[in-house]
């Protein structure tokens, strides 16, 4: 179910974990832009995307290696938003949800 919804978003959000070798998708989380729009979006479409994080978080670099933060990590809170892709998701439901998400990128990409 979740390789079929990332397949269906292409590349129009960051899907977290995507380079992984093995990927379980038990949480399935998307970085966008205007994340708390996204999850509206979603909820008046019938989906429960959700924007709660609190076990996800981009550690403290170690106090001797202060050159060492996850300074790509450290600002995946505020855009983070993780959307249902568990097997009981019928199919088309999950078509219909990556395109919310791609309707709600494309709306909110930068011109080149």
């Amino acid at each position: 179910a979740g390789e079929r919804l990332r397949a269906a978003l292409g590349d129009a959000v960051t899907v977290l974990g995507r380079a992984m070798p093995e990927r379980t998708h038990w949480l399935f989380a998307v970085l966008v832009d205007e994340a708390d729009a996204l999850v509206a979006a979603l909820r008046r479409a019938g989906f429960d995307g959700a924007r709660g994080t609190s076990t996800i978080a981009a550690i403290d670099a170690a106090p001797e290696r202060p050159d060492a933060r996850a300074v790509t990590c450290e600002g995946w809170a505020e855009r983070v938003v993780f959307l249902p892709a568990y097997p009981e998701v019928p199919e088309t439901d999950r078509d219909r949800m990556a395109a919310v998400v791609r309707e709600h990128a494309a709306k909110r990409a930068v011109p080149l």
